[in-house]
């Protein structure tokens, strides 16, 4: 391994943040999407329970544009389609997300959340879009308002969001199925859907 090359869990640095975040998110698609340390370690931020209104917690028609070269692990390198719905179907946003073929459903979940935490590092903007809400946020009608723009955590909140998969803070349509378990491996194509169905809000990270 190139000792120049940058590990993607290490903090950034200020200097050069656009190329060194970028360089953050190589390897989330080039073999080390399962890397991400013990999933099961425990956090002391907490999953909200309060039961999802209409009100979207992502901006409608939001796209992120993939970030990172092809993927190689489990084959080629693809772009889904991630979309963000409330129980009753309501449209939330969605998102293109560049994946293997051959995944497990954790490692969609967590490069989900790396890639929009990884984004708002970039900008730091007022207002955050993504699957967890971060602590010291407040919701509004298409994100969650920042009252100081801050780094965030993705790790943190990638761990929040498999724990909410796990005590059914949402679930997981590839498709037109339903996935259940975390490690399942999916087999997915260039015009795959994944649909987030959220039911309670997760906060924390």
């Amino acid at each position: 391994m190139d000792e120049n090359a940058l590990d993607p869990r290490q903090p950034s640095v200020v200097v050069g943040q656009v190329e060194i975040e970028v360089a953050r998110l190589h390897g989330a698609v080039s073999g080390e999407l399962t890397d991400y340390g013990d999933p099961s370690s425990s956090t002391t931020d907490t999953i909200g329970l309060d039961v999802m209104s209409e009100g979207p917690n992502t901006r409608p028609g939001r796209s992120l544009t993939p970030v990172g070269p092809s993927a190689t692990m489990g084959g080629v390198g693809i772009t889904v389609t991630v979309r963000d719905e409330t129980a009753t179907g309501r449209p939330l946003g969605e998102q293109p997300l560049l994946l293997p073929d051959r995944v497990t459903l954790r490692d969609v979940i967590r490069h989900r959340v790396r890639e929009e935490v990884a984004r708002y590092n970039l900008e730091r903007g007022a207002t955050f879009f993504g699957l967890v809400q971060p602590t010291d946020t407040e919701a509004t009608l298409n994100g969650y308002r920042m009252r100081a723009p801050r780094r965030l955590d993705w790790e943190r909140q990638a761990d929040i969001a498999i724990a909410g998969f796990a005590s059914n803070a949402f679930f997981v349509v590839v498709g037109d199925r339903q996935v259940d378990d975390l490690d399942e491996e999916l087999q997915l194509h260039g015009d795959a859907e994944v649909s987030f169905v959220r039911l309670v809000a997760l906060m924390g990270g």
